[in-house]
């Protein structure tokens, strides 16, 4: 079969002819119909030749198609069920630490699939396994965002644009942000909008520091979920102490 793969040194992945994966009695073999082109894909080729257990490597880990064979452990799904697969669940992460799914057909463990709606494009499916998951793991499981809450979202990209998406289903009040973040940016167009969040996922922080004003402001506001979002952990408990 034919697989995409990062041979090392920060070269372009390369075309190549692969043998066909062998199961583990807990994976199942998918005959892959899409496969998204992610960011992390980039990263990965920049850190992989330290990272990556053995190369090539075939990349690829947001994953849709159609299971064609099953382990002998495998349980809850059959050939011909159309799936998702999770980046980074009991499996390593594909296209990381296991060959991944820009390729012909693909071993994933079926403790890591979804099954894929009727009528769903698998374009889509495979683009929800990791930039669908990781949006909606921001915006609604640790971004708490609920009908009728104003929420900010930073960096109106790829995962941000999916994350507003979210927040448009739930009806509630939204702001997109597009471009490098800057913490002032930010508080100045709190300002113009007239709006005070009450979550302000970040999609684009990539290591840059947020200013300890934006945090202030928001505790001063009583708003510890945002100066939580902010500063992506738990406030330390003497933070709080910051008066109005």
């Amino acid at each position: 079969m034919k697989a995409w793969q990062y041979m090392g040194n920060r070269q372009p992945i390369q075309l190549n002819e692969v043998p066909e994966p062998v199961l583990s009695p807990t994976q199942v073999l998918i005959d892959v119909k899409a496969a998204g082109l992610c960011h992390s894909d980039v990263m990965y080729m920049e850190v992989g030749d330290s990272a990556m257990p053995f190369l090539p490597m075939t990349q690829g880990h947001e994953n849709a198609g159609v299971i064609t064979a099953l382990g002998s452990e495998v349980t809850g799904f059959k050939v011909g069920d159309v799936v998702g697969v999770c980046s980074s669940g009991v499996q390593p992460p594909l296209g990381m630490f296991t060959p991944g799914g820009f390729a012909d057909k693909l071993a994933a463990d079926y403790r890591d699939l979804a099954r894929v709606p009727d009528g769903l494009d698998l374009s889509l499916a495979a683009l929800a396994t990791d930039a669908g998951m990781t949006s909606y793991h921001a915006m609604i499981k640790v971004g708490g965002a609920g009908k009728g809450m104003k929420v900010g979202v930073i960096g109106f990209g790829g995962l941000g644009q999916i994350g507003a998406r979210y927040v448009v289903c739930g009806e509630d009040h939204r702001f997109g942000h597009k471009g490098g973040w800057d913490a002032k940016a930010l508080e100045r167009m709190c300002r113009e909008s007239g709006i005070g969040f009450e979550a302000v996922p970040a999609f684009c922080l990539k290591g840059e520091k947020v200013s300890s004003s934006a945090i202030r402001q928001a505790l001063q506001n009583g708003n510890e979920k945002e100066a939580e979002m902010l500063l992506g952990r738990a406030v330390p408990a003497h933070w709080k102490q910051v008066k109005k």
